[in-house]
């Protein structure tokens, strides 16, 4: 299973359609949801920012799909604290 991480991330490319995008994201989520080697494995190979950018998308599908993966991958306490620091920064933005 780990070995499929960085092609699926590598698929995320805003060149992409919206489906294929979606489809990475959805294949991403069902891997995370697999064991803590794997989410481990989509943080080293820079899965966070990939999926992060796509949960402020203009297409909602591409916003749920990458929410629902971040869901999956915040059991791990890498994740916990970069989801912090993200929120936090979006806060100091409405100041």
């Amino acid at each position: 299973m780990l070995e499929l991480v960085r092609p699926i991330i590598k698929l995320l490319k805003v060149e992409h359609t919206a489906l294929e995008n979606f489809e990475a994201l959805m294949a991403l989520t069902n891997l995370a949801s697999i064991g803590e080697n794997v989410r481990k494995r989509i943080l080293k190979e820079d899965g966070f920012s990939n999926i992060e950018q796509y949960m402020f998308e203009e297409h909602p599908m591409l916003q749920r799909a990458a929410t629902e993966c971040m869901c999956n991958l915040v059991i791990q306490d890498q994740v916990r604290y970069l989801v912090l620091i993200v929120m936090c920064y979006l806060l100091f933005l409405r100041l």
